[in-house]
């Protein structure tokens, strides 16, 4: 008889703050390309993934949660700032609508790598592509008109093209279980842990989701993005959930 298994993920949780902006971004988008040409990701499915399991043997989840309370035992915890919009894999064939993330990406990246490599030692593959941070927002259905592409890029351009940014506060790390139902995917936590770390810069004394002033915050340059809506090249951002 086969071991009872849970569809489970890594992730980094979002404020309720953050999710309003990004939720105004898809209304936004949404004049431009109308109903039902996007899935849209619903307010609860809305996270920062750093590694995705897949099916996870139930014997497994006790000794992932004592590697990642360990884990957000040495993370201190970060500040982003929502980025530019994209689209995966290109503005011409558009599948996916996303958000990038600016602010402290090294060490989110650092952070991704060590769940990664922690996660390896269980016996999950690791990653093959590098990190890009991202929040997916929505996919675009199958069927939707040619023209969806050109007001994808226009819509994706005016949101991108405001001049204040929102702060994402991260001060978690989450196990998350996915189940899928007939009207998408829903997450519940099986565990949760405080980034408890000591930071290495200053403390930033930022509220979740207010409005900073780009120029002048302290944000690292936004980092390519393989889906980005310039982007040649045609690789989805890593990681899929």
């Amino acid at each position: 008889m086969s071991e009872p298994a849970v569809r489970a993920f890594i992730a980094l949780p979002l404020t309720d703050a953050v999710k309003r902006r990004l939720r105004e971004s898809e209304d936004h988008v949404r004049r431009h390309t109308g109903e039902g040409t996007i899935r849209w990701v619903g307010n609860g499915a809305m996270h920062l993934t750093l590694k995705f399991l897949g099916a996870t043997p139930a014997s497994k989840i006790e000794p992932i949660g004592a590697l990642l309370k360990r884990l957000a035992g040495e993370a201190a915890p970060l500040c982003l700032l929502l980025g530019p919009l994209g689209l995966f894999p290109d503005a011409q064939r558009p599948r996916v609508v996303w958000a990038g993330l600016t602010g402290d990406v090294g060490a989110l990246s650092a952070l991704a790598t060590a769940v990664d490599r922690a996660m390896a030692a269980l016996g999950f593959p690791p990653e093959k592509r590098r990190f890009s941070p991202h929040i997916t927002l929505g996919r675009v259905r199958e069927g939707a008109p040619p023209f969806i592409a050109a007001d994808l890029t226009r819509a994706l351009a005016e949101v991108t093209g405001q001049k204040r940014a929102v702060a994402v506060p991260v001060d978690r790390l989450v196990l998350f279980r996915s189940m899928l139902t007939p009207s998408g995917a829903v997450h519940d936590e099986l565990g949760s842990w405080r980034l408890r770390g000591r930071s290495r810069s200053e403390p930033h004394d930022v509220a979740g989701g207010i409005d900073v002033d780009i120029h002048r915050s302290r944000a690292a340059p936004q980092p390519r993005h393989e889906g980005d809506v310039a982007a040649q090249r045609g690789d989805e951002p890593r990681p899929r959930e």
